[in-house]
């Protein structure tokens, strides 16, 4: 763990979105019952969005809090202006913290309840992503930067009975466009519905995958593929719609309650989740291949690095940084009952110290072999790739301890 910061108010805070500016500023996103950071509670609602910008370090830079609003969306463009949403309205910061301008939905649809926010990748703009409260109808909207509305699109289904109120926006470095949203049929049959639109707002494709109770997260990586994450695992097309590869999400411990996905400037990918450890409720970082398949998996941040013991915590949205480090925001279930918002940034592919736990069962056969993926320093023996420790008959748990210039692959 590189560093971790703590906000808040003294009442229930939940953080749900960060983002990141081109010059490595961090901005977050919570919902707030309360006073967050010092801000006035504004309004007589029960709750208060709030935007809040830290530095590359994790200093508090400045808070803003809106009035009767949840937290629904945040994007950050490279000059560091901020486009926050929340469930009713919709809002551009400065880079400074300077409200530019702000939208109410009813403005546009009285029925209208927002759900994410992407800017633009070449800039023409920002686009916000709901549904039609009473019709369930899954709306697209593009906006100037001047906070103009450039057009809208309602997605139309053939799966038209209902919807399970969770999607997602994402956007290229050509300007297109692709959501995510969950729906169910008559039947009752749940679904995962992926679409992808140009920046002019024409519609090239559409895609269900079946059997999905929950739309989670999209993200496009460098080729312009669309991922897609649901309760089902994650499935991947390329900028035309063809499906590339499919992962169930048994393969990360299952995704039952959230699943967010950041894609590095590399092509790696990363997924959060929140999952029972030791029954306690608790977030959990997957590195994935470029297939999806998990390459690891641990509770940040990463034993050797630090030690993570907060009670209670469930997970938020997660980025990766021009350096490789994965940011990350969490619920915590305080001490009061209460739950705030932890913020950390996590190194999680330096060199380091790292450990690998063997386990031999008693009633081993033949001596456990275990294969280096890369070169590492095994207690006092230099291992390449491929090399090999064993003649480790004994019962029990084996430890060693290694240096490794990166992270390992697969499981010690």
């Amino acid at each position: 763990m590189l560093w971790e910061s703590d906000h808040g108010s003294a009442v229930e805070d939940v953080g749900h979105e960060v983002a990141m500016d081109g010059a490595g500023n961090l901005y977050f996103g919570a919902t707030t019952q309360g006073s967050f950071e010092g801000q006035p509670f504004l309004g007589t609602g029960a709750y208060n969005l709030v935007l809040s910008k830290l530095s590359s370090g994790g200093t508090t830079l400045w808070t803003k809090q809106f009035a009767e609003d949840l937290m629904a969306g945040l994007a950050v463009d490279a000059a560091g202006n901020a486009y926050v949403a929340g469930a009713f309205s919709l809002h551009k910061l400065s880079t400074a913290g300077v409200v530019q301008w702000s939208l109410d939905m009813a403005g546009v649809d009285a029925t209208l309840r927002l759900y994410g926010v992407a800017v633009a990748g070449d800039g023409s703009g920002v686009y916000a992503v709901g549904y039609l409260n009473g019709t369930d109808e899954v709306r697209l909207l593009k906006y100037s930067t001047a906070g103009v509305l450039l057009w809208s699109r309602d997605l139309g289904s053939d799966v038209t009975t209902g919807l399970d109120r969770r999607m997602r926006v994402a956007s290229d470095g050509d300007g297109n466009a692709a959501i995510v949203a969950s729906e169910r049929d008559d039947d009752r049959v749940r679904w995962l519905l992926a679409a992808h639109y140009t920046a002019a707002g024409t519609k090239s494709w559409e895609r269900r995958v079946q059997h999905v109770s929950r739309a989670f997260d999209v993200a496009i990586d460098g080729s312009g593929n669309v991922l897609a994450v649901g309760s089902n695992g994650i499935t991947a097309w390329s900028s035309t719609g063809t499906q590339l590869w499919q992962q169930d999400g048994s393969a990360y411990g299952g995704l039952s309650s959230r699943g967010d996905l950041a894609v590095g400037g590399d092509g790696s990918l990363f997924l959060s989740t929140s999952a029972y450890v030791d029954a306690v409720l608790s977030p959990v970082l997957l590195r994935l291949q470029a297939d999806g398949a998990p390459i690891w998996s641990d509770i940040p941040p990463f034993g050797a690095l630090g030690t993570f013991s907060f009670p209670g915590l469930f997970t938020g949205d997660l980025l990766v940084d021009g350096a490789g480090h994965v940011v990350m925001i969490e619920t915590v279930a305080t001490a009061a009952d209460l739950n705030d918002v932890k913020v950390m940034k996590l190194a999680v592919d330096e060199p380091g110290t790292r450990q690998v736990v063997i386990l031999v069962t008693p009633d081993a056969a033949a001596p456990v072999t275990a294969t280096c993926e890369e070169t590492q320093v095994i207690v006092d023996h230099v291992l390449g790739t491929g090399a090999q420790f064993e003649g480790l008959e004994e019962a029990g748990d084996h430890t060693f301890s290694f240096s490794a210039p990166a992270v390992p692959v697969g499981n010690g």
